[in-house]
């Protein structure tokens, strides 16, 4: 689970910004302001979650975030690009960066808040401390992911066409929403589904540690 959300994040600090700039046709300043959208809408969700942590299981607020994020995909699919007759509708990508802050909250922070129930679990079962080990592997995996999800999309984009600092042929403002949107509504498809292999909630844990 924790991969494929960075996965997802690792592609949205890749497209975004092109999204923005060559599919959407806003300057690059607004790219700023769409982050500090999004930073400020991570932090209070983030507040938000830690003080109604204890009513729901951490897989709950996890599936949340991946349908959210699904959501968010769909939603920046139909962003209309710059010239067409709904112009205007081209600044709902404002609220849509607000949702993927709230989604980006709850998929990447849950996870670790996870691994931390699955530490309690194997030092119990196995007799064996190994969360140094489990967290070195997490943050392993997301540095791999990271760097070929960025390689794998830089390649993609130029074997298409793509010009740093020119303006782009419609073929490639396609696939750079097609890769953005489509990449991120799979991957949180398939974190839901993982998901569904955490077993442990609440119950279960206070168990363990009894």
């Amino acid at each position: 689970m924790y991969t494929f959300a960075q996965l997802v994040n690792s592609v949205a600090q890749s497209l975004l910004p092109l999204y923005v700039v060559h599919v959407v046709g806003f300057e690059l300043e607004y790219f700023s302001l769409l982050l500090i959208v999004q930073m400020a809408m991570m932090v209070t969700t983030v507040i938000v979650v830690s003080k109604i942590a204890k009513k729901f299981e951490k897989r709950t607020f996890f599936n949340a975030g991946c349908f959210v994020y699904a959501m968010v995909a769909v939603a920046y699919f139909f962003i209309p690009s710059q010239g067409t007759t709904q112009d205007w509708a081209r600044y709902m990508i404002y609220p849509i960066a607000g949702f993927q802050g709230i989604a980006q909250a709850l998929t990447f922070t849950m996870p670790n808040a996870m691994m931390a129930d699955v530490t309690d679990y194997a030092h119990i079962k196995l007799h064996d401390k190994s969360e140094g080990l489990m967290f070195s592997v997490m943050e392993t995996s997301q540095s791999i992911v990271q760097a070929v999800a960025a390689w794998v999309v830089g390649y993609v984009l130029d074997i298409q066409g793509y010009v740093s600092g020119e303006t782009q042929s419609d073929e490639v403002k396609l696939l750079i929403r097609c890769l953005f949107c489509f990449i991120t509504l799979g991957a949180m498809v398939f974190c839901w589904l993982l998901s569904f292999g955490y077993t442990l909630n609440r119950e279960k844990h206070s168990k363990l540690l009894a």
